[in-house]
């Protein structure tokens, strides 16, 4: 969330949406 607030670029929100995405994965 801090990473969006100091760098709020699509790119930024796109890598966060990426590693949420991979990080659900890889919990289940």
């Amino acid at each position: 969330m801090l990473i969006i607030e100091l760098v709020p670029e699509p790119a930024t929100a796109a890598l966060v949406s990426f590693g949420g995405l991979f990080l659900l994965r890889r919990c289940r």
